[in-house]
C-alpha cells in the first residue's frame, strides 16, 4: 500500500534533534510569533474539548504519548508504513531541514501567522524561494 500523509507530525523531539542549533530566533511572519503567549480560553473548545476526546488514555498506555527518536528512525518509521509522501508543517527551522534532508520523502508546508499580515507573505515567499518548501499552512 502506497501512503500519502497529509499532516505528517513529527515526534515532540524534532525541534531539539532536528532543528539547526541554535534554533534561530522566531521573526515576525515566521508563525512562531504565538509562542509564549497564552492560548484564548474557550469553554468546550481546544484542549477542553482534546481531554474530552482522549482523556481515557490516562490509564498510564504508551499510546498517545509523544515519541523521542532520531529523524532516521522517524522516516524509517513511516516507510514502513507505507508512506511515500508526507507533508509536514512542523516549525519552519524544523520542515526546512526535514525536506533539505529527505526531498523524497517530505514536502514542506510554511508557517505564518494571518496576524503578521504582509510580514508574513513576505516569509513564506523568502522560505519558498530560499529554502525550497512547497506550500503554506496557515497557523495562528
Amino acid at each position: 500500500m502506497r501512503v500519502i500523509d497529509f499532516e505528517c507530525s513529527p515526534p515532540s523531539s524534532a525541534v531539539e534533534q532536528w532543528a539547526p542549533s541554535p534554533l534561530p530566533e522566531a521573526p515576525r511572519g515566521s508563525g512562531l510569533t504565538w509562542a509564549g503567549q497564552k492560548p484564548q480560553v474557550v469553554p468546550g473548545y481546544g484542549m477542553a474539548n482534546y481531554e474530552r476526546i482522549f482523556g481515557a488514555r490516562r490509564d498510564g498506555s504508551s499510546e498517545g504519548s509523544p515519541l523521542d527518536m532520531t529523524f532516521e528512525e522517524f522516516c524509517a518509521d513511516m516507510e514502513a508504513a507505507g508512506v511515500v509522501k508526507a507533508f509536514m508543517s512542523s516549525p519552519n527551522p524544523v520542515t526546512v531541514n526535514a525536506v533539505r534532508t529527505r526531498p523524497d520523502l517530505f514536502m514542506g508546508l510554511v508557517r505564518v501567522s494571518p496576524f503578521d499580515g504582509m510580514l508574513a507573505v513576505r516569509e513564506f515567499e523568502r522560505i519558498v524561494r530560499e529554502d525550497g518548501l512547497h506550500g503554506l499552512m496557515v497557523n495562528p
